[in-house]
């Protein structure tokens, strides 16, 4: 048995579809997880300091507590399928905000991205959720486990091809910028899709 397999006795043939396109879906999506990781980059490229990083990033987390707090006393009445599409269409939209995040604008572009993002956090367990409902219960263990493995084959290869592209050819800030509107794209695209799946 192949070693990305070991464990799997569920062919990838006999997932339900509606499973097969959620995880793929998870594919798609994950090398824009990046994202996170860039952002602090693109703020210490562009003349902010560690400090100056961790600063922004508390005083954003603080600004966000009320919104927050807000979202989450909604929370429960959140159908899952909108929830998910939530997510989709809040980090879509924070990684626009970053792509924006130039001259006098950047501030308050990074506040609103960073605090979208917050707020999309919040749904994050209705993957789960949903994963309880589309996965049949009888086979759930098995197709969990390419579940597991699919996004993180995904990221294995995108990470390291994004981190050669912005570290060696593409090094700019603008380079950067672009990078959070081309992942930002992807998950506005999808939601429509989604919508009709779930």
């Amino acid at each position: 048995m192949h070693p990305f397999l070991g464990g799997i006795s569920i062919k990838w043939g006999e997932i339900p579809p509606g499973a097969r396109r959620y995880m793929l879906y998870h594919v798609f999506v994950t090398p824009g997880l990046i994202c996170w990781y860039l952002l602090p980059l693109y703020l210490m490229m562009t003349g902010f300091s560690v400090f100056e990083v961790g600063w922004l990033f508390t005083l954003i987390n603080l600004v966000s507590i009320p919104l927050t707090y807000l979202v989450c006393k909604r929370f429960d009445r959140v159908p899952v399928k909108r929830g998910l599409i939530t997510v989709d269409m809040l980090d879509g939209v924070a990684y626009t905000f970053y792509f924006l995040a130039k001259g006098a604008f950047a501030p308050f572009a990074l506040l609103m991205g960073r605090m979208l993002e917050e707020i999309s956090f919040l749904f994050y367990p209705l993957y789960p959720a949903y994963e309880r409902i589309i996965y049949p219960r009888e086979r759930r263990s098995e197709i969990l486990s390419w579940h597991l493995r699919l996004p993180e084959v995904s990221s294995m290869i995108s990470f390291p091809l994004i981190g050669y592209l912005l570290g060696y050819i593409f090094t700019k800030p603008y380079h950067y910028r672009s990078a959070f509107l081309l992942f930002g794209a992807p998950d506005k695209k999808i939601l429509t899709t989604k919508e009709q799946e779930i």
